[in-house]
């Protein structure tokens, strides 16, 4: 009597996670798995802007993404197929954002995906949505976020730890959707049995330790399910200020060649998913794959895209996630807060509000006034919103001052739009040319509508000079505060 073969292992399991948080009023995040010639694909996007644009940008990178990659054959260089896509799916989002219509103006999204080739990973990411892999007890960041203050860490003009705190922790300098042209970094990462691969939104890593994250996710008596789950409510115990985008695949091993495929079909978020997922059929999913890329390409001729269903709220924590949202709930981590033009986060407006005005921001560096003399925007006019950091806070921003002021705008219009509000900038750029902004300003000051780079001196009422920075005597100038939420 012959004995019956052991029940074979997959080669991956996966556990997805997508929740819009406890502050948010719309759910931003998308999440996303399916099988594909070129490989097992894995994604995680994160919305820029209001109510209705983020959601329709992230969605459409999901959508762009998929339909894409799927189109490609097995064979296909994978590098050169994300390369692609990410040119495709930037156009895309960049054309539906400059129609005109102020829901959708300057919308973006971040993305941050896996392609698993046999033993391999391909990891590519635009913005600040990151990467881990996870080895025996061991959690290392694989990203580096496309940001401001990264790039001052890059530059060891900041820490971590200070880059962390930043009141410019979240503004983005590359995402996708907001210029005409973007690229996306890509890494190889060779994979051993046991590793795992941990993608997510700044919902999770900007509000939960690293330390907190890396415990659950090594913990080898956890299920995907179980460590997904728990990762989740770390951040809801946090504040869940943001919302949360997760993606968690354990690699068990397979062939070189290819990987044994999915049982079930993908899965794309806003949704809680809580299951592993065997692959499905190669073949079924090449053909459910054409089918909803001509299904996407009929639905973008009736634009605007509808947003996405709420996520459901009522899921119940397991034992371990209650423990680690306690763990979490007694080390609060400082709220993070990002405009609607340059990152992620809009706190407190209605979805009223959003769709009768647009927002815009203007960057000003060293300067000292009160804005008492904010007006009220034209109705409808975009609403103009003034970030005021100090040269101290930016050096590679403030690097760019002159002798007099100097003035970034992507149109002289949105120049003259700014002064209608803030009248007490005139002053500072009566009778200057407008630059136009560039690449380096956006990597180095982040990405704003306009930028006004004082001198290192500037002017006072009386006619004499009143010292910004390098004079002992010099007043601080403190930044803008940053509302907690």
């Amino acid at each position: 009597m012959s004995e019956a073969p052991p029940p074979r292992v997959p080669a991956i399991t996966f556990s997805q996670a997508c929740d819009r948080g406890k502050v948010r009023e719309e759910n931003q995040d998308h999440v996303h798995a399916a099988s594909i010639p070129l490989g097992e694909l894995f994604i995680v996007a994160d919305g820029i802007g209001g109510y209705q644009g983020g959601a329709t940008a992230s969605r459409m990178v999901v959508e762009e993404f998929l339909a894409q990659l799927s189109a490609k054959p097995v064979n296909y260089p994978p590098e050169q197929a994300l390369q692609e896509a990410a040119v495709h799916t930037n156009a895309a989002i960049y054309a539906a954002a400059s129609t005109g219509d102020p829901a959708y103006h300057r919308m973006g999204s971040t993305v941050v995906l896996a392609l698993i080739r046999g033993s391999e990973a391909l990891i590519g990411h635009i913005g600040d949505s990151r990467a881990y892999l996870i080895r025996a007890v061991q959690m290392t960041r694989l990203t580096n976020d496309h940001s401001a203050v990264q790039a001052l860490v890059n530059k060891n003009l900041l820490t971590e730890e200070e880059a962390r705190r930043h009141p410019d922790s979240s503004v983005l300098t590359r995402s996708l959707g907001h210029r005409p042209e973007v690229e996306i970094e890509i890494d190889r990462i060779a994979l051993q049995p046991g590793d795992a691969l941990l993608l997510c939104s700044d919902g999770l890593w900007g509000y939960v330790a690293q330390g907190d994250i890396s415990a659950v996710a090594t913990d080898p008596n956890l299920t995907v399910e179980t460590i997904a789950d728990t990762m989740l409510h770390q951040a809801l115990a946090a504040g869940g200020h943001d919302n949360i985008g997760i993606e968690f695949i354990r690699f068990n091993g397979a062939p070189p060649a290819q990987l044994a495929p999915l049982a079930s079909g993908a899965r794309s978020g806003p949704s809680s998913a809580r299951r592993s997922y065997l692959q499905p059929m190669a073949f079924g999913l090449l053909l459910f794959a054409a089918c909803g890329y001509l299904g996407f390409a009929a639905l973008s001729h009736s634009w605007p895209f509808r947003v996405p269903p709420t996520v459901a709220q009522n899921s119940q924590p397991t034992a371990a996630a209650s423990a680690a949202a306690q763990s979490a709930d007694s080390n609060p981590k400082p709220s993070r807060q990002k405009s609607q033009n340059s990152s992620k986060k809009q706190i407190g407006k209605t979805q009223a509000d959003t769709k009768q005005k647009s927002e815009k921001k203007i960057l000003v560096v060293g300067d000292t006034s009160s804005q008492k003399n904010e007006k009220r925007p034209p109705k409808g006019a975009p609403h103009w919103k003034r970030v005021r950091i100090t040269p101290e806070s930016s050096p590679v921003c403030a690097s760019h001052a002159e002798e007099r002021p100097v003035v970034y705008a992507h149109t002289p219009q949105d120049l003259e739009d700014l002064l209608k509000q803030h009248p007490d900038l005139a002053k500072h750029v009566h009778g200057i040319d407008v630059l136009d902004m560039n690449a380096t300003i956006t990597e180095e000051c982040g990405t704003y509508d306009v930028v006004l780079i004082l001198p290192r001196r500037q002017s006072g009422a009386s006619g004499g000079d009143s010292p910004i920075e390098g004079s002992p005597a010099a007043p601080a100038i403190a930044p803008s505060p940053q509302p907690k939420h």
